[in-house]
């Protein structure tokens, strides 16, 4: 077994969203990995995740860091590349054409292995709490947004939807869910957690689990699914079916949460457009008529930049540019793949 305890999440954890959002508090109390290192063709491994609390926040205006921001642009821009590489290599590996009988017996072998572990895959989640608390997009007062769930599980089934181990499970995955205590709620008028000590914020993340103590707009939803995944569909055949059977679906939201879900909405459109003007703004607290030759440049700068770019892009500097950049990339890239990650040490910064 793997087990890992007390783990905290990154503050830009939630990047992956592109939301203007940051984890003011995050834990993941414990995860398990169970795997039958003597018997992967006749045992599933097992991944648990247990207690996993967020407390997120808007990224204020006054927050902009630009080397931070630039840096987290380029994280996401890396994890982008590493994926396309990934799948790239993925696809390249099943058009190879395998010379020699034993090397075609052990790709077989190798691949028959993945295939069986990724179909008995279990995986069993449980107490998560998600909240993000808002004081900016409605000035009146604090609002909070959250989900939570007691249990979600995944195990693979056979053709009865009984569960059972896969030795062979042909073209079709079938996997049951079940889902227990899930609930959403949107608290108006609610105070913060932030800055509660930690064993406090623990208890009230953990009780809230259930829907109790808030205002719910989702009902706390048990039930179960089915999902049958095909693995070699033809051009014709359905490649994903699921179907779920829920106790109750029980919606409710008043008049007050519906006005701030408005408010929310149109402060994260604003944040996002607004982004890529963040380095021009005038510094936190400074009104326009505070300083308003700040804020005459700060218009003028963000205008002169969108249409600077866009006139830039068409000229033949800008083509040759792109040309240059492109057939470096392609020979530092071809270098790295064929010296198996070897690069000098010029490449490696170019790259």
């Amino acid at each position: 077994d793997v087990k890992l305890e007390k783990l905290r999440l990154k503050k830009d954890a939630l990047d992956k969203l592109r939301l203007p959002v940051d984890i003011k508090e995050g834990w993941l109390g414990t995860l398990t990995i169970s795997i039958p290192w003597s018997n992967l063709k006749g045992e599933p491994v097992r991944i648990t995740i247990d207690n996993v609390y967020v407390l997120a926040a808007p990224r204020f205006q006054g927050d902009f860091d630009p080397e931070r921001e630039h840096e987290r642009e380029y994280k996401r821009k890396m994890r982008r590349l590493e994926n396309d590489d990934m799948l790239r290599q993925q696809q390249l590996l099943k058009t190879q054409v395998v010379d020699g009988e034993d090397a075609k017996k052990q790709a077989s072998f190798t691949e028959q292995l993945i295939a069986k572990i990724v179909d008995n895959l279990q995986i069993v989640i449980k107490n998560i709490h998600v909240r993000h608390e808002d004081g900016v997009s409605n000035p009146e007062h604090l609002f909070a947004v959250g989900a939570t769930l007691g249990e979600l599980s995944a195990v693979s089934t056979d053709d009865e939807w009984r569960q059972a181990f896969l030795h062979d499970s042909g073209s079709v995955i079938r996997k049951m869910l079940k889902l227990a205590q899930f609930s959403m709620y949107w608290d108006t008028n609610c105070q913060t957690m932030q800055g509660l000590d930690h064993q406090t914020l623990i208890r009230s993340f953990a009780e809230a689990i259930g829907g109790t103590g808030h205002q719910s707009i989702l009902q706390p939803v048990v039930g179960m699914g089915r999902l049958a995944m095909n693995k070699r569909p033809a051009p014709e055949d359905v490649r994903t079916t699921a179907k779920f059977e829920f106790d109750q679906l029980a919606f409710e939201l008043d008049n007050e949460q519906y006005a701030d879900a408005l408010l929310l909405t149109t402060a994260f459109d604003y944040a996002m457009r607004q982004r890529r003007y963040c380095k021009h703004h005038p510094p936190p607290g400074v009104r326009p008529k505070d300083d308003p030759r700040a804020w005459l440049l700060f218009a003028f700068r963000s205008v002169y930049d969108e249409v600077h770019d866009h006139h830039y892009r068409k000229t033949w500097e800008f083509q040759k540019e792109r040309r240059d950049d492109r057939l470096l990339y392609i020979r530092i890239y071809s270098a790295l793949k064929v010296n198996h990650g070897v690069l000098t040490e010029a490449d490696r910064s170019a790259l």
